[in-house]
């Protein structure tokens, strides 16, 4: 089963504890998000050897007990309830092409992420 998946769109892994998620990432999704230019930023990807498409992890500590920690945690609790859980190895469609799902070591069993980019998605060789 293929799962699609879009620009901003919550992920996690089943591990990961309540409120817990990471962000698909796509630079189509980026440009049309912020007007620039696609096909010139895909070159300059290319060129650098950047990554289109990726998994963006921001945890949030929250400090306060006002107003706007209550938002940002309920926002972050319905981010994580909605998220498309995936597991490694699974494969994605992103943007029209096929990814496989791969989880950084040690990001996929513990209850958040230990680094920024918990998922690689790499490029699915068609046979």
């Amino acid at each position: 089963m293929t799962i699609e998946l879009k620009h901003d769109q919550p992920i996690r892994a089943a591990a990961w504890g309540p409120g817990v998620y990471a962000t698909a990432w796509t630079l189509k999704g980026y440009c049309e998000e912020t007007a620039r230019d696609y096909h010139k930023a895909l070159e300059q990807a290319q060129e650098r050897g950047h990554k289109t498409v990726s998994a963006i992890y921001v945890g949030s500590t929250l400090l306060g007990h006002g107003e706007a920690s209550e938002a940002r945690r309920v926002r972050d609790l319905a981010a994580a309830t909605s998220a498309v859980t995936l597991k490694d190895g699974d494969e994605v469609l992103i943007d029209g092409a096929r990814y496989v799902a791969r989880f950084v070591h040690g990001n996929e069993y513990r209850t958040a992420p230990v680094n920024s980019d918990p998922v690689i998605f790499y490029p699915k060789k068609e046979t």
